[in-house]
């Protein structure tokens, strides 16, 4: 777990270690390994591309949740690595928190419309959190997603 989400070897460190974590617990191939990147924690490009350079080659998926809509840190940090390594785009699976639409049933839940930049490989859209009724976050996610999960 990490608060501060800059710096290429923090992102290459904190890497590692959830590779060494998801080895130890028989994660399988192909699984998504997500760096929780919350709104009140420093991010920089460097930690994202130390992240993503390090799991690309790893048995395992990099994957980034945080708000990647415009204006927001995660996403000026997001886009600044994939100036420096286009292929950041293609290979990180994306997990945003915004735009919030509240809290739904599964029946009036919006359609899929994350957040994120257009070309980005965003599987999972979390629309509410913080339930009034029972404490609950609604995603919706695309299916391809379940490839990645375990």
């Amino acid at each position: 777990m990490f608060t501060d989400a800059r710096g290429y070897q923090n992102g290459v460190n904190m890497a590692e270690d959830a590779i060494k974590r998801a080895e130890e617990i028989g994660a399988p191939e192909g699984v998504a390994i997500f760096a929780n990147i919350e709104p009140i924690y420093p991010v920089d490009a460097d930690f994202m591309m130390g992240w993503v350079e390090t799991l690309s080659p790893s048995p395992y998926e990099a994957a980034i949740y945080g708000d990647f809509s415009e204006g927001h840190d995660v996403r000026a940090a997001f886009d600044q690595a994939v100036e420096v390594n286009p292929s950041i785009l293609d290979v990180a699976i994306i997990w945003t928190h915004q735009p919030q639409k509240g809290i739904t049933t599964r029946e009036n839940a919006p359609e899929f419309n994350p957040g994120t930049p257009e070309e980005a490989r965003a599987l999972m859209w979390q629309y509410g959190i913080d339930a009034e009724t029972c404490n609950i976050d609604t995603n919706l996610f695309k299916r391809k997603l379940l490839d990645y999960l375990w």
